[in-house]
């Protein structure tokens, strides 16, 4: 049995997409957490609630598989459900459909609530996850392993944390982590190539007007181009990811 599952519809404009047309994987993010803050508001337990508790809720891990970006103006249909949880973690699928049905992207998540006060994770409030209908489970699912990258062999550019780059929980919104990551990678890879799966881990959390590092690493897997990736500030890892892509 899992959650209940929200349901909406959502037109790509073209100041989400990249260069290409396509939506790009910060907005996909964007989209789908839009989506996710929707049945919060449906449910009675959105934003208002959670700050009247002093808790904000943090994506701590995404696993994704892209079998294809929507195109700017395309129509897609937007499912997701809060479908499990334990004492400490939050589990949410999301996925994107295209007009004629086909899956383009399914994204599996975990969250965690954080305290304001403490800037630390807390246990799981029971009243917020219940209008889910979201199975209690005592064990935790295992995503895949992100390997280490290889600093010797990365390469690396530097930004600085910007006013713009923060939100509501008073740290860098999730999403400009993948900017910061496939911007480290040069022009001609990003057009030649399309991402397939991500596999994203977050850890510490950066504040406004650090600098942050992004490394890269290119290796093959399998057969599959696949980049490793590492945000960090000084020693402290921010963000580490495996992305899968393969030749347009």
């Amino acid at each position: 049995m899992a959650g209940k599952q929200y349901t909406e519809e959502y037109r790509i404009p073209y100041f989400e997409t990249d260069i290409k047309g396509e939506l790009t994987l910060a907005s996909l993010v964007n989209v789908l957490i839009l989506a996710s803050e929707h049945q919060l508001n449906d449910l009675n337990v959105g934003e208002e609630t959670m700050h009247s508790l002093n808790l904000g809720w943090v994506v701590t891990q995404y696993q994704m598989t892209i079998n294809r970006m929507p195109k700017v103006d395309e129509k897609v249909r937007i499912v997701t459900e809060a479908e499990s949880y334990n004492r400490y973690f939050c589990y949410r699928n999301f996925w994107l459909y295209d007009e004629a049905g086909n899956e383009c992207v399914f994204v599996q998540s975990i969250f965690v609530m954080m305290s304001y006060e403490t800037r630390s994770m807390v246990p799981v409030v029971p009243e917020i996850m219940a209008p889910f209908e979201s199975m209690a489970i005592k064990g935790s699912k295992r995503f895949p392993r992100i390997k280490k990258i290889d600093s010797e062999k990365a390469s690396q550019k530097e930004y600085r944390v910007r006013y713009f780059d923060i939100d509501g929980n008073q740290h860098v919104n999730n999403v400009h982590y993948f900017e910061w990551m496939l911007d480290a990678l040069d022009y001609d890879f990003l057009m030649d190539h399309r991402v397939t799966s991500v596999n994203i881990r977050y850890g510490h959390e950066i504040q406004y007007g650090q600098m942050t590092q992004s490394q890269v690493e290119q290796v093959m897997v399998d057969d599959i181009m696949t980049t490793r990736h590492k945000v960090a500030v000084d020693d402290l890892s921010a963000a580490e990811a495996e992305i899968a892509w393969t030749k347009r």
